[in-house]
């Protein structure tokens, strides 16, 4: 009873702050509570015996990945979004709705569904994985998998250094035309 009541704050923990990254104003704070999100979901994956899937999360997602993400962010000066119009302000209000909506849904979906979900699927015949398993598939089956994603993730950065290079350059010719250099 008590891992339910543990299970479902981290359920909305999780939510609540992935709804936080879509409506924060501010790059880095979306940055922040998607960190948060994948802290919630590697907890979610530790509560349900799959602890390899958790640390994977934390070391993966909430650790390198965001790190990236920040380092973008930081590079380009995203900055604090412009108070919105009301077209903007209209389009939140209705993804908020939407949300709900969907919320809703799924809440139903699953109320139907839970007797024959816990029905038909157990973890009586699940195989455990080693550690030492998935770094052999990683390393021999799926090692061109593992090497594109490094080249994506290096080209990701490459395009964000140019693209912050190019702004500041362009505001250095703007400011240099404007005192008439």
């Amino acid at each position: 009873m008590i891992s339910q009541i543990v299970y479902g704050l981290l359920f909305v923990l999780a939510l609540f702050s992935a709804m936080m990254v879509v409506l924060s104003p501010h790059a880095v704070y979306g940055a922040l509570y998607l960190v948060l999100t994948m802290v919630g979901i590697a907890a979610l994956f530790v509560l349900m015996n799959a602890q390899l899937a958790g640390v994977l999360q934390i070391i993966v997602y909430a650790g390198a990945i965001m790190v990236l993400f920040l380092f973008v962010i930081m590079l380009l000066n995203v900055g604090r979004q412009e108070g919105g119009s009301g077209i903007n302000r209209s389009v939140r209000w209705l993804g908020g709705v939407l949300s709900v909506a969907f919320i809703l849904q799924v809440i139903a979906m699953y109320a139907g569904l839970r007797d024959e979900l816990a029905a038909n699927y157990t973890l009586e015949g699940a195989q455990s994985i080693r550690i030492d398993d998935v770094a052999r598939l990683l390393l021999t089956d799926y090692i061109y998998a593992f090497e594109m994603t490094s080249v994506l993730l290096l080209v990701a950065v490459i395009g964000a250094v140019v693209l912050a290079r190019r702004r500041l350059v362009q505001g250095a010719l703007e400011e240099g035309e404007r005192r008439g250099f």
